[in-house]
């Protein structure tokens, strides 16, 4: 009830004419690929109810195994933690948080810290198989995206020292974070993330006081 007693009124939808990002969307000559458009689609409809999309999600008899608190991520187009996806191969404890949702936002209680974190080349590649089955499962035309993505990451396991993978790892966290940001960048579109190669990989980044040889 409103202050006055009164019902409130039904939700109005917004005036998209207002949008004013939209106009740039339109004049900006930088389309998306066919399958950028799609992924977003895909997504705009996920989002409209995550939690009733989850449902449907983990009803299905090939939904694979993948941490709960993690699908919204994949189903709203985040980057997700890999710490928890390692963690959850490990533990045998049931996800008994507390869940309460509040309009569209979904909160989670009693969460805890990961009890395992990625720290090696063969945590990253346990964690990222998990999450290569779980995102081609709610986007399938993204496979091939996924595998040269795997290529890349995995080939710079292979050149540098153990030593320095944590910087291979950082640099992983840095393109997934900054791809799921946006809707215009692919994982396999490698020529964008030099910058990020600098600033993780050769120590040369504007927040580095040392550099660390590889």
């Amino acid at each position: 009830m409103s202050p006055e007693g009164q019902t409130p009124s039904k939700k109005h939808c917004p005036d998209k004419s207002l949008f004013a990002w939209l106009t740039n969307d339109e004049i900006d000559s930088s389309a998306l690929t066919a399958s950028q458009e799609h992924t977003c689609k895909l997504i705009q409809n996920h989002v409209l109810d995550l939690k009733a999309t989850k449902q449907v999600v983990l009803g299905s008899k090939c939904v694979p195994k993948f941490p709960d608190s993690e699908w919204n991520n994949i189903l709203g187009g985040k980057a997700v933690n890999f710490d928890i996806i390692f963690s959850g191969m490990y533990s045998t404890i049931t996800d008994n948080r507390a869940i309460k949702n509040i309009g569209d936002l979904e909160l989670h209680f009693g969460a805890t810290k990961p009890a395992k974190t990625v720290e090696t080349d063969g945590d990253w590649v346990i964690a990222w198989r998990i999450t290569f089955k779980a995102v081609q499962f709610i986007f399938p035309h993204c496979a091939i995206e996924l595998k040269e993505y795997n290529d890349y990451i995995t080939s710079y396991f292979a050149s540098i020292h153990p030593s320095a993978h944590s910087k291979v790892l950082n640099l992983d966290r840095a393109i997934r974070k900054n791809v799921k940001s946006v809707n215009n960048v692919f994982l396999n579109e490698f020529s964008k993330f030099c910058y990020l190669e600098t600033r993780n990989l050769h120590g040369h980044g504007a927040d580095k006081s040392k550099a660390v040889p590889l």
